[in-house]
């Protein structure tokens, strides 16, 4: 190309941005959001970050539940920051407490007696 004249020359420049995806497992619930704005995981799991942008995704748990940490692009069980220059994927993992077991109550009357191959309780007889 060969200018002669004083010419004005325009040039567009779009930087890429990437898709970052959160999903969530586990036996509990809760949501993850995003800052910036975007990602707030319940309903929206994934959206696009321009290149460069740094995310930082915020795992909060139902009552009750509780946050185990995360995987993927992310580890450990804080905040979870994201460089987005390529697409990316995080795991967020939710618990739900195991429940107590219930105690097994105490049976001090009974007696175990072996019955065709099963052990059953067998009350005493009645002394008089």
């Amino acid at each position: 190309v060969s200018v002669t004249r004083t010419t004005n020359v325009q040039a567009s420049f779009a930087l890429n941005s990437y898709p970052l995806t959160v999903t969530k497992t586990g036996s509990g619930g809760g949501t993850v959001t995003s800052s910036p704005t975007g990602i707030n995981c319940g309903a929206d799991c994934t959206e696009n970050y321009t290149h460069g942008t740094l995310v930082t995704l915020t795992a909060t748990a139902n009552p009750g539940n509780s946050f185990a940490g995360w995987s993927g692009a992310c580890t450990g069980t804080g905040s979870c920051v994201v460089n987005m220059i390529t697409a990316r994927s995080v795991t967020a993992t939710f618990t739900f407490p195991e429940p107590e077991p219930l105690p097994v109550p105490q049976q001090p009357d009974y007696t175990w007696q072996s019955v065709r191959n099963t052990v059953i309780p067998v009350r005493p007889a009645a002394t008089k």
